[in-house]
């Protein structure tokens, strides 16, 4: 049993779940096309919105990949710049979820 702060749960800690963790990693990692990536953005309307607000942002698309994950999840991504390189964004679908993150 671990030690946790009195404001945070009065369950106590179950290390096994901490010391069993397998980490994920990627299994495959597959290339799309603008193509495929749009049929994706047709599918999650979440993620068209993300990517046109980038657009509008000034983002320029570079690269869109599908990744493999050990644990089964696909992932799809998209990795987009400024034309002055002074950002860069990935943009992801995971299941039924869309993220963007941007350096």
């Amino acid at each position: 049993m671990g030690v946790v702060g009195t404001n945070y749960h009065e369950v106590p800690l179950d290390v096994e779940d901490y010391l069993s963790y397998v980490p994920q990693t990627v299994g495959a990692q597959t290339d799309l096309t603008q193509a495929q990536f749009d049929d994706e953005r047709a599918n999650l309307p979440e993620l068209n919105v993300l990517y046109n607000q980038l657009v509008a942002d000034g983002f320029m698309l570079v690269t869109f990949s599908r990744v493999q994950m050990s644990t089964g999840e696909v992932v799809t991504q998209a990795v987009l710049v400024k034309e002055d390189l002074s950002a860069a964004t990935t943009l992801m679908r995971q299941g039924d979820h869309a993220i963007a993150y941007t350096l």
